[in-house]
């Protein structure tokens, strides 16, 4: 049957302005007094523009043998009551790779097909939070088959706080329902998806999978979280979106029971974890997320009042932040990045705020974070900022070597200097970014952020116009203003190992056969000197 699409552009004083009905091949939609009904075997697809351009209506009816498509991009809010007499095909939210229909309602017993999909793992990319917005979904066989073989080319797993471990459900032994709270498993033994829990989930290539049963409705309550002290994540539990448009973090009736007032949720872009603090930070449909318990048997309850459309991609949104610094440490070869906020708060103590801080959660990008009294942090709320203000910054590297850290974001115009102790040099970061390779054995306090020079030397950081980095006998030069110039090479014991020209090229790069060390690199040009102390191997 031919589809008929209604735009947004139709819907700009409610929606579908139909006097006397569309109609298609019999098929046609009925509206009065702000009722609708898709009647006689229609087949209608909605698309809206926005989430600040959404259809609305008080009442929609799907009759039997008729249905309704939701676009991706479509966001639906039915305000009375939602009744569909076809089925789960008879609504119908689909999806692209970025994200799904939206959809708000209240009414109870909806059945409808919710999508998700789901792009596929490559490297350290692929890996997915879900949760299910319908109730008793089964896990097997449409997400992952557990009766079949076990296969690097599917994964699916639950945290298990307690046992501080991913749990691949493909394990049917007694460790999946191990310390999970609830019942993990239907009357018929199989595996479900529990309402407002998170899952991870990893496929070969990039698929589809369908939610399909009555979408929850109602606020959800979350038990059972654990604080196991012994875990190397202790605290952390992974719960999930239970419904099937975006939530707000803070928004509405939150109920937290001993539990911070910061979240994490995974970030598939950056293949590492971003804070998710309270006022308009987003957590997508069928989005997983990590809470942290401060008590064992900690709880929380997500409201119905916390729904909002939104359009935040599986996660590949930045969060924005106040009062502070965002700083992000990038892995250019894997594609990964991790990022660390610094805020101030005159309410906030310098140890740890389960109100204003977030204990650092280690994902695939290289580890960043800030330290205080012996814990690292990816969120550090601290009571002031002050010139002699020093904030302790741990890395650890990942597979990758070559890495650079930059300001992404500076709410009040602070003057960053990043001081790397391995190599006696200073950047401020508010003028460019500084670029560094990172070895197996490098203390991972190696960093500090300052407001100021106090007590410090003038900086001795490589101006903007010219970066320097290096990586095994590689010097590397990115050349901006592709200005001309000298470039010398100097050991530590002050002899020049080597003299070659700055060529104008924006990028160029000096292999030298030289003793495993440290170098100096001087660069002459008409804008001034640049003196960097690099490590050759």
């Amino acid at each position: 049957m031919k589809k008929l699409t209604i735009t947004a552009l139709l819907l700009a004083w409610g929606i579908f302005l139909f006097a006397q009905g569309i109609y298609n091949d019999g098929a046609h939609i009925v509206s009065t007094s702000g009722s609708y009904w898709v009647v006689d075997n229609g087949d209608f697809t909605l698309t809206s523009l926005s989430a600040s351009n959404l259809a609305q209506m008080a009442n929609l009816t799907i009759m039997d043998d008729a249905s309704l498509t939701l676009t991706p991009t479509s966001f639906l809010s039915v305000t009375g009551t939602l009744s569909n007499q076809s089925g789960n095909d008879g609504l119908v939210l689909d999806a692209s790779t970025t994200a799904s229909a939206s959809l708000k309602q209240s009414s109870e017993s909806v059945s409808a097909t919710v999508k998700r999909e789901f792009a596929s793992w490559r490297s350290n990319h692929g890996w997915h939070f879900v949760s299910s917005p319908v109730g008793d979904q089964e896990i097997s066989p449409g997400f992952v088959d557990i009766n079949g073989a076990i296969s690097d080319q599917v994964d699916f797993y639950r945290w298990s706080e307690p046992l501080d471990l991913w749990v691949n459900i493909k394990n049917l032994s007694s460790v999946y329902n191990q310390g999970s709270g609830e019942a993990y498993f239907s009357n018929d033994n199989s595996p479900v998806f529990v309402t407002g829990k998170g899952y991870l989930a990893a496929y070969a290539s990039n698929t589809t999978k369908s939610f399909e049963g009555s979408l929850n409705n109602n606020s959800v309550d979350v038990s059972g979280l654990s604080k196991t002290e012994a875990a190397g994540f202790s605290g952390w539990n992974l719960v999930g979106n239970p419904f099937p448009c975006a939530i707000q973090w803070g928004l509405g009736t939150w109920s937290l029971n001993n539990v911070d007032d910061i979240c994490q949720i995974y970030n598939e872009a950056q293949a590492s974890y971003t804070v998710v603090s309270s006022g308009n930070d987003i957590i997508p449909s069928m989005n997983g997320f990590m809470v942290h318990a401060s008590v064992n048997g900690a709880s929380l309850t997500i409201p119905t009042d916390a729904q909002v459309h939104d359009a935040t991609e599986w996660y590949k949104g930045t969060q924005a932040y106040t009062n502070g610094i965002v700083l992000r440490a990038n892995d250019p070869e894997g594609q990964t990045a991790q990022t660390s906020v610094i805020r101030f708060n005159s309410e906030a103590t310098p140890g740890y705020d389960s109100r204003f801080d977030s204990y650092f959660l280690a994902g695939y990008a290289p580890m960043f974070y800030s330290m205080a009294q012996e814990e690292n942090y990816a969120l550090n709320t601290l009571p002031e900022q002050t010139q002699d203000l020093v904030i302790p910054m741990g890395f650890v590297k990942n597979s990758s070597s070559d890495f650079y850290i930059e300001l992404t974001q500076n709410m009040n115009d602070l003057q960053v200097y990043l001081i790397d102790k391995k190599m006696e040099l200073v950047q401020k970061l508010n003028e460019g970014t500084y670029h560094f390779s990172s070895e197996e054995n490098d203390d991972p306090d190696r960093f500090e952020i300052r407001f100021g020079i106090v007590g410090m030397e003038e900086p001795t950081s490589t101006p903007s116009f010219i970066q320097l980095w290096s990586n095994q006998n590689t010097i590397y030069m990115l050349n901006i203003n592709q200005l001309e110039g000298k470039v010398s090479v100097i050991n530590m014991y002050g002899q020049k190992v080597l003299e070659t020209r700055l060529n104008r090229e924006a990028n160029q790069q000096i292999n030298l056969d030289a003793p495993t060390g440290y170098y100096i690199v001087n660069v002459l040009t008409k804008n001034g000197v640049v003196n960097k102390k690099v490590y050759l191997k």
